[in-house]
C-alpha cells in the first residue's frame, strides 16, 4: 500500500534514488550530490581556516603587554619613550614578578613626589613605568603563583588612578579617560571589601575627565554610579549638580554653556569632604605661588597615593 501525500505549492520531491533506466536523470543527481559535497566541504574548511585564526590570534594577544600601550592611546612611539625612561630611572625591568612589584612600588612613590613639587609632566611619565613594570600580558599573569595577580592589579589600581588625576591636569584628556576605564575594568578582579575605595575614585575621576570633554550624560552616569555606592560623596554630589546643568545648557545657545570644571560652585555650608572638591586649578595656581607645602597638601586633596 503506498500513499499520495500532496506537498505545499512550490516544493517538489527530489528522488536521490532515480531509476538506473533514466542515465541522464541519474547523471544529474550524481553532479547535483557532487556539488552539494563540494560546497560542504568548502564550508568546513572555511569554518576551521576562521577558527584557527581566531585561536591564533587570541594566543598572540595573551601573549602581548597591552596595559600600557592602552593608556597611551596606540602611541608606539610613547611607549618605546616610557621603556626608555624606566632604564634611566631604576636600569632594566626585571624578569621576576616580586622584584617588578617592588619597582613598581618605589616608581609610585618617586611620582608621588613629583607631583606634590608640582612636576606634572614627570610625575605622569613615572607613573607609566610604573605601568610598565605590572604590565603582564594574560598569558604570563596565568602562570603566576596563586595570589600574585590579585597583588599585580592591587599595585596597578591606585597607579591608573593616579595617572586619571595627573594625565587629565596636563591636558591629556584621552590618557585620562583610558587611565579611568582601565582601573575601572582591572578592579573588577579584586575583592570588593578591599577596593571599594578605589572603584569610587576611578568612577569620580572618570567623570571628571568626561566633564571637561564635555559629556555630562557621561558624568551623570558616573557620579550616579558613585553616589549609589556612597551616598554620602559629597563631591559626587556637587559634580551632579553641576553636571546635570551642564547638559541641560549644552544645547542651547554658546555664551550660556557651561564653562570651568564640574567641580566649581561648590556650595559654602559643605564642610565634610572639602579637600575632595577643591578644584584641582586653585591648587595648582596655589602651589606654585606658595610652594611645596601646599603641592603637597594638593596631592592629598586628589587622592594621590
Amino acid at each position: 500500500m503506498s500513499f499520495n501525500i500532496p506537498l505545499p505549492p512550490g516544493m517538489h520531491a527530489e528522488n536521490d534514488e532515480p531509476s538506473d533506466s533514466d542515465p541522464e536523470t541519474v547523471e544529474n543527481h550524481r553532479q547535483r550530490r557532487a556539488a552539494r559535497a563540494r560546497k560542504t566541504a568548502a564550508e568546513r574548511a572555511s569554518a576551521a581556516a576562521e577558527e584557527e585564526k581566531r585561536v591564533a590570534q587570541a594566543a598572540a594577544e595573551a601573549a602581548q603587554e597591552r596595559f600600557l600601550l592602552f593608556v597611551c592611546c596606540a602611541d608606539e612611539a610613547r611607549v618605546e619613550w616610557t621603556r626608555a625612561h624606566l632604564e634611566t630611572l631604576k636600569g632594566p625591568r626585571p624578569g621576576d614578578a616580586e622584584a617588578r612589584l617592588g619597582m613598581a612600588g618605589e616608581l609610585r612613590e618617586l611620582a608621588r613626589q613629583r607631583f606634590e613639587a608640582s612636576e606634572l609632566s614627570e610625575a605622569v611619565s613615572i607613573w607609566l613605568c610604573a605601568v610598565h613594570c605590572l604590565d603582564f600580558p594574560a598569558a604570563e599573569r596565568a602562570l603566576l603563583p596563586e595570589g600574585l595577580a590579585e597583588r599585580v592589579f592591587g599595585a596597578l589600581c591606585p597607579v591608573l588612578s593616579n595617572l586619571a588625576v595627573a594625565m587629565r591636569r596636563v591636558g591629556d584628556l584621552p590618557g585620562a579617560r583610558r587611565a579611568a576605564d582601565l582601573g575601572l575594568e582591572l578592579v573588577q578582579e579584586l575583592p570588593y571589601k578591599d577596593s571599594k575605595g578605589l572603584r569610587l575614585k576611578l568612577r569620580f575621576h572618570r567623570a571628571l575627565v568626561r566633564g571637561e570633554r564635555r559629556d555630562f550624560q557621561g558624568a551623570v552616569e558616573d557620579v550616579r554610579h558613585v553616589l549609589g555606592l556612597d551616598p554620602s560623596h559629597e563631591g559626587a554630589r556637587c559634580v551632579l549638580r553641576n553636571a546635570e546643568v551642564a547638559r541641560k545648557r549644552e544645547g542651547g545657545p554658546k555664551q550660556q554653556r557651561w564653562k570651568g570644571p564640574l567641580t566649581a560652585a561648590l556650595p559654602a555650608k559643605v564642610r565634610r569632604g572639602w579637600r575632595q572638591l577643591v578644584e584641582e586649578r586653585w591648587v595648582l595656581a596655589a602651589a606654585v605661588l606658595v610652594g611645596p607645602v601646599l603641592a603637597y597638601v594638593a596631592a592629598k586633596v586628589l587622592g594621590i597615593a
